[in-house]
């Protein structure tokens, strides 16, 4: 805090909002902290004459002064904490401090009596995080501490800036920066394979970074844990289409997994299946109804290894499309004829079943259910002249309609 009439610098705790030193110095406006946070630059303002005091944070001393233009004012650092910009009201003016050696290295001419002076963000400094645990593998009620490390070019970030530590997308915990490392140690993973990530939420010099994911194995006393993931052979699938599922597992021990593979959707079985020797399990199925499926593997373990889950899989099936033929026989006929009207109607994938509704124009003649693709109706009442009838297959949820029309001649 400058202090202009009292001539000195007031250094607070900003966790006990207490004043702890005071700095003795002529005429102070303002102050400025480098980013790096162990300097800090302050103005000190006369009609005749102007300067810069730099004071040592750490030991709230001054270490420089630099001679500036008259009636310094405010002051600013850039975001790199090369240079400090200087408003000089008396003299109209900017001047431009290098911090590496607290000399005047430019002067800029500007507007009559300038008193504020700001820098533009410039581009974040890129970092990198990087993660790693220690023990791993571990076991299930064993600590493990995990270890980031935020690095860049342009240096470390400051201590006590937020390392976030996730598993998946949950929280696991966060820690303190502390030159340039934070450590978080649990002993609250449950038996199982885990991917874990550490992220820098950055700050006004340095960009953030998140850590690539950590394969975390935690193991019970007595089996391994293991890790099962889930594929699809066709995604999205056709209704009728046959889709594959194939859920591979894998463990930290080293006894190969054995067992059964258990493909589930919203807590119901679509099938079980036995794992090969590969540790690799196959399900096939074509009945599935046009819909959404969260569908997951669960492996449920042996006597050596340890049951897991996969990540959800949302398998889609779309409905299938049918197509429509009719033809009549005879045509033409003669007024009072029995006449057949023939629908065909296919789908590239199953055979369409249940009613076709044939029709003049609004007016039903009359339904027919399919069987094997072909629904059949006759009738004898069609008037003289020419007749349009339509046939339509209205589907369901996983066939789309589908309709076809035929003009049949009735003569006298």
């Amino acid at each position: 805090m400058a202090n202009d009439s009292s001539s000195s610098v007031s250094v607070i705790d900003t966790a006990t909002n207490t004043v702890t030193a005071t700095v003795e110095m002529f005429q102070p406006v303002g102050v400025a902290i480098t980013p790096d946070g162990t300097r800090a630059y302050v103005t000190n303002s006369s009609a005749t004459f102007g300067s810069v005091s730099v004071i040592d944070t750490a030991t709230n001393t001054v270490t420089a002064t630099v001679g500036t233009g008259p009636n310094a004012q405010s002051l600013a650092i850039t975001p790199d904490g090369a240079h400090v910009y200087v408003a000089c009201f008396g003299a109209n003016s900017i001047s431009v401090i290098d911090t590496a050696t607290n000399t005047v290295s430019a002067t800029i001419g500007v507007g009559l009596s300038p008193v504020g002076v700001a820098i533009a963000p410039g581009p974040l400094n890129p970092t990198t995080t990087t993660l790693t645990s220690s023990p791993n593998p571990s076991l299930v009620g064993q600590a493990v501490t995990f270890t980031a490390t935020v690095s860049s070019t342009a240096g470390t970030p400051p201590n006590g800036e937020t390392i976030t530590f996730n598993n998946g997308l949950a929280v696991l915990g966060t820690a303190p920066l502390s030159g340039g490392t934070a450590s978080l140690t649990t002993s609250s993973l449950s038996a199982g394979i885990y991917t874990i990530t550490a992220s820098y939420g950055g700050d006004a010099n340095f960009a953030a970074s998140t850590s690539p994911g950590l394969r975390q194995v935690v193991n019970s006393t007595t089996k391994s844990a293991t890790s099962t993931s889930l594929g699809s052979s066709l995604n999205p699938s056709i209704y009728g289409q046959a889709a594959t599922w194939t859920a591979t597992v894998t463990t930290s021990g080293p006894v190969p997994p054995m067992g059964k593979v258990n493909f589930t959707w919203a807590g119901y079985s679509i099938g079980t299946v036995t794992l090969n020797a590969s540790g690799v399990a196959t399900l096939t199925r074509s009945n599935l109804n046009a819909d959404s499926y969260p569908l997951t593997a669960v492996y449920l373990g042996d006597a050596n290894n340890l049951r897991s889950t996969s990540t959800i899989l949302n398998q889609v099936v779309t409905e299938t499309t049918s197509a429509a033929t009719l033809r009549s026989s005879p045509n033409p006929s003669t007024q009072g004829q029995t006449v057949t009207f023939t629908a065909t109607i296919t789908s590239p994938t199953v055979t369409p079943t249940g009613p076709v509704t044939f029709a003049v124009g609004k007016t039903v003649l009359g339904t027919a259910q399919l069987s094997g693709g072909k629904a059949k109706f006759t009738t004898s009442t069609l008037a003289v002249g020419a007749t349009k009838v339509t046939a339509t297959y209205y589907g369901d949820s996983n066939i789309a309609k589908s309709s076809a029309s035929v003009t049949q001649t009735v003569q006298p």
